[in-house]
């Protein structure tokens, strides 16, 4: 496969740890236009002796699509933050011509994880046509974006989540206190396990997905290639917890826009950790010991940035895990020879960019 790869471009994003302002460490070089008139944005040594590219959808793609998905909401209650029981709900993208009754049309299922103080209607939801749902009904059709047709599950990070004031302390990504009837309560940072326990067999049960059977972690895993796990910001940050948490049960991963902690402690804070060698190190390690402990599972990660003030530490990182002595990565966007890219845009720090990470990397995802 060609390489064609997809970056975007963050913001100042305290949660991981502050940022620099270094300039983007490669050339950027000009790519024209590609043959659907999308501007080509292309970087030379990001990742020492590669190049990336980023192809930015045209206006077009903002407009009401001829062949528009629907967007359902589904309410559940989760029971894995030990004494507290929390009412919550993700909504699900279903794309243009799925029949909930022709259960022989089976669909891949990408699931994304917002970022911080967003919650997860912000992408789609059941009340207001988004400018991103309908950038995401282009793509999926044939004749704009030319993408196969996929489920997205948008959840949230949030326990108890107030549009107007988010509060990370009632994240499900961090341990936390809460008062209930006057005691205090130790509620842990269990979100991995809501996806595990809840969210995945509420999707794939529900809906047409390869799952054949929902209900066991066998069953789950049994289909992990027509599954992806993706996010943004925190959201990126979890999808490399995820990863290491997790690995068995996906086998395609979009990471964009932060780096990668060390997941394997039991409190999983973002914003206490650095950046440098010792902690890119630490996540390696994790990433390889996850992969490892499932070697027989195959993985694609599809990495991306954006713009040179966002997150230049991920790409310090990424180049680190690329070059490590005993890396496990091989870089390209052939699935059948490789196993990770990273790719870098011009776009500002924030996940309603996530159109355009998606039309890149689902060049390469499921393939």
């Amino acid at each position: 496969m060609k390489a064609f790869v997809t970056v975007l471009a963050l913001g100042t994003l305290t949660a991981c740890g502050g940022q620099a302002t270094s300039d983007v460490t490669s050339s950027a070089k000009a790519g024209g236009k590609d043959n659907k008139g999308m501007d080509v944005y292309t970087y030379d040594n990001v990742i020492t002796g590669h190049t990336t590219e980023f192809h930015k959808l045209t206006a077009d793609y903002k407009k009401a699509s001829s062949k528009p998905g629907t967007v359902e909401r589904v309410d559940y209650t989760t029971t894995v933050y030990g004494e507290v029981s929390y009412e919550k709900h993700f909504n699900v993208y279903l794309p243009y011509g799925y029949n909930k009754n022709d259960t022989s049309k089976k669909y891949n299922v990408i699931y994304f994880q917002h970022g911080d103080k967003r919650s997860a209607d912000v992408i789609c939801n059941t009340t207001e046509e988004t400018e991103q749902k309908r950038m995401i009904d282009n793509i999926f059709d044939p004749a704009m974006g030319g993408i196969d047709p996929a489920i997205i599950v948008f959840p949230t990070l949030y326990n108890a989540y107030n549009e107007t004031n988010a509060d990370l302390s009632e994240a499900g990504d961090r341990n936390m206190t809460v008062t209930r009837d006057g005691k205090e309560i130790e509620v842990p940072a269990n979100l991995d396990q809501e996806y595990i326990t809840d969210i995945l067999p509420l999707v794939e049960s529900k809906y047409n997905t390869y799952t054949e059977d929902a209900t066991t972690a066998e069953g789950l895993i049994a289909a992990r290639n027509h599954r992806a796990f993706t996010g943004y910001s925190r959201g990126c940050i979890f999808t490399w917890k995820m990863f290491q948490k997790h690995y068995e049960y996906f086998q395609w991963w979009a990471p964009m826009s932060c780096m990668c902690y060390d997941a394997t402690g039991s409190n999983f804070n973002p914003g206490s950790f650095s950046s440098g060698e010792e902690a890119w190190e630490k996540a390696y390690q994790g990433v390889k010991s996850a992969r490892d402990a499932f070697k027989a599972y195959p993985f694609f990660i599809y990495a991306s940035v954006g713009n040179k003030n966002d997150m230049p530490q991920m790409r310090e990182e990424m180049n680190y895990w690329v070059n490590h002595k005993d890396s496990i990565f091989n870089f390209g966007t052939d699935p059948e020879e490789n196993n990770f890219y990273f790719s870098v845009s011009k776009f500002e720090h924030s996940d309603i960019y996530l159109p355009y990470y998606y039309y890149n990397s689902l060049q390469v995802l499921f393939k």
